[in-house]
C-alpha cells in the first residue's frame, strides 16, 4: 500500500471571475492589462509540443491526426450523432446540415498544425493580484487544437466582447487571427455545439442544455 502526494504552491491574489471582486466591478484599465497579460501567458502554452488533435493522453499525444478529423469524425459520430436527434427531438436536416457543414468545410484547413490548448482558457482560471497574472489554474480539460481553438472556446462562453479583445491584444502572433479565422472559428464552435449537446445529454440527461 502507498500513497500519491502533490505538493502545490499556492499562488497569490484571487481568480478573475467568481472571485471575492466581482469581474465586471474591477477597474476597466487594470482588468484589460491582466487580459492582455493572459494572453502573452497562453502564447507561452501554446508553443509546448503536441501531435494530433483532440484531448491529449500521457504522451502529449491526440486521437486524431488532423483537424479535418477531429471536425468531421467518422460514420459511428454521424450516426450516434442522428440517433441523439432523435431523443431530444432536434429536427434531424438540422442535424444533418451541421454534420456535413464539418465534414466539407473543414477540408479547407487540412493543413492546421496543432498547438497544445488549455481547454478551458477563461477568466475563472486566471489568478491575478493587482495588474499581474499570478497563475493560470485548472488544466483538466487540455487538448491539442488548432492554434485558435482557446480563442474561440473563450468567445463561445463568454462572448466577443472587450475582454476577448483585450486578450488578442496580448498575444504576440497575430498571424493566427487572419482572415480564416472567423470561418475557422464558426466550424470549431459549431462542434463544440454538438459536444456541449451529447455532455448534457450523456452525463446529466439534462433538457435546458441540451436546448
Amino acid at each position: 500500500f502507498f500513497s500519491l502526494f502533490c505538493i502545490q504552491e499556492k499562488l497569490k491574489g484571487d481568480t478573475v471571475e467568481r472571485g471575492k471582486v466581482n469581474m465586471w466591478d474591477i477597474d476597466k484599465e487594470q482588468l484589460k492589462k491582466i487580459m492582455q497579460r493572459a494572453g502573452e501567458l497562453l502564447a507561452k502554452m501554446h508553443t509546448i509540443p503536441v501531435a494530433g488533435f483532440g484531448s491529449l493522453n500521457e504522451h502529449g499525444k491526440a486521437k486524431h491526426d488532423s483537424f479535418v478529423g477531429k471536425l468531421a469524425g467518422g460514420p459511428e459520430r454521424i450516426e450516434r450523432f442522428m440517433n441523439l436527434s432523435e431523443v431530444w427531438g432536434i429536427p434531424k436536416n438540422q442535424m444533418e446540415r451541421a454534420l456535413r457543414l464539418l465534414q466539407e468545410r473543414a477540408l479547407k484547413f487540412k493543413n492546421i498544425k496543432p498547438t497544445f490548448n488549455h481547454g478551458d482558457f477563461a477568466p475563472k482560471h486566471i489568478m491575478y493580484e493587482g495588474n499581474e497574472v499570478t497563475g493560470i489554474i485548472d488544466f483538466g480539460d487540455i487538448e491539442s487544437n488548432a492554434p485558435i481553438f482557446d480563442f474561440v472556446r473563450w468567445e463561445y462562453w463568454y462572448g466577443n466582447n472587450e475582454l476577448l479583445k483585450w486578450l488578442k491584444e496580448g498575444y504576440p502572433d497575430k498571424s493566427v487571427f487572419d482572415e480564416s479565422y472567423e470561418e475557422q472559428s464558426n466550424l470549431i464552435q459549431l462542434n463544440m455545439a454538438l459536444g456541449s449537446i451529447w455532455h448534457y445529454h450523456s452525463r446529466q440527461k439534462y433538457e435546458k442544455g441540451v436546448k
